[in-house]
């Protein structure tokens, strides 16, 4: 089976300012994700391996704390992250 992994870099209309360093954030968090995948490491070890490196992301928590603050209060997020 061949593997791939997507990470989720946010779902809301992210400032301009912050495109740069988002988008390379959420590639950090593949690589992190893809070198355990091909290490033979399992599915979920590649899923921890990335959120670890995007909850370690300066950006992604300054841009999507709100966000996800505000979902969590209206309860329209039940999980930040899912790994199927």
């Amino acid at each position: 089976m061949r593997s791939s992994i997507i990470v989720h870099g946010g779902a809301w209309d992210i400032p301009s300012d912050g495109e740069v360093a988002h988008r390379q954030g959420t590639e950090r968090a593949v690589e992190a994700g893809w070198a355990v995948l091909t290490a033979g490491g399992s599915a979920m070890d590649a899923i921890e391996a990335a959120i670890v490196v995007m909850e370690d992301d300066e950006t992604w928590w300054h841009y999507n704390t709100p966000h996800m603050a505000y979902a969590y209060r209206t309860a329209d997020m039940k999980a930040p992250f899912v790994g199927l």
